[in-house]
């Protein structure tokens, strides 16, 4: 598939993914054979699925429904996604084991970012979502986490990572995000602006500057140090007009 390098400067940002996905699809397309990415965070996969359009056959796949790291399989929508989903279970209940301490003893281990999808704990269960080229490294090297002994395994059926909403509400100017923005975070209007104008919050996965930008029902709005929220509802509003709205966090 031959395709227009100048729609790269549509993608700011994103230019080297897409160069690399280019070259999965002209693969794909000469060897009449389904290519994998590697685990792509969901602003880059919205940057992908917008690229790519109807142009070419691909599916979006992270290991389970709602994960937040996926690999896209581009050519054959039925191929297998190569996605392992490892869990091991932590036995001393004395030391926390939290996600961003299995997450370092992946990094430590030498892997690379992109080799692997969601890692969260759940009751008490470690679980990482990897590659399959990936897996027997991790359950040959992977066999401490914090000082606490591991053993992976591989699950024979997918471990969702189960997520929990805070709801509350808030009254706003307007829908603009930085309205939103400072409404769920407790912050100042000026504080929200900066955050926005210094890229630190993202609106489904995409990173965005305009803090006129109008929020949805169902937006997930990411404020990097403070956490993900989503907008739920308009449930009226004020005396003074201002909107009363219904966010949720998630925990």
């Amino acid at each position: 598939m031959s395709t227009n390098p100048g729609l790269y400067q549509h993608f700011k940002g994103y230019e080297e993914l897409l160069r690399r996905i280019d070259d999965y699809v002209e693969q794909s397309d000469r060897y009449q054979k389904a290519r994998i990415t590697p685990f792509l965070r969901l602003n880059e996969v919205e940057a992908v699925k917008r690229y790519l359009g109807n142009r070419v056959e691909y599916r979006c796949d992270g290991g389970y429904e709602g994960s937040e790291m996926q690999r896209i399989v581009i050519g054959d929508s039925e191929a297998d996604a190569e996605i392992v989903c490892l869990y091991a279970k932590i036995a001393n209940k004395a030391i926390k084991i939290e996600h961003r301490d299995v997450y370092g003893a992946l990094m430590n281990q030498g892997m690379k970012r992109e080799q692997f999808g969601d890692v969260f704990i759940k009751d008490d269960l470690a679980v990482i979502y990897c590659t399959k080229e990936s897996a027997q490294f991790i359950k040959d090297n992977l066999v401490s986490i914090h000082r606490v002994s591991v053993s992976f395994t591989e699950s024979e059926t997918p471990i969702a990572n189960e997520v929990h909403l805070r709801e509350f509400e808030k009254s706003v100017a307007a829908y603009r995000l930085d309205s939103c923005v400072s409404a769920m975070c407790n912050l100042s209007r000026a504080k929200a602006q900066q955050l926005i104008r210094g890229k630190m919050v993202s609106v489904n996965h995409e990173v965005l500057e305009e803090t006129d930008y109008l929020c949805n029902n169902e937006d997930t709005i990411s404020v990097r140090g403070y956490g993900r929220f989503i907008v739920l509802e308009t449930i009226g509003t004020t005396r003074k007009n201002r909107l009363v709205i219904r966010f949720g966090k998630y925990e």
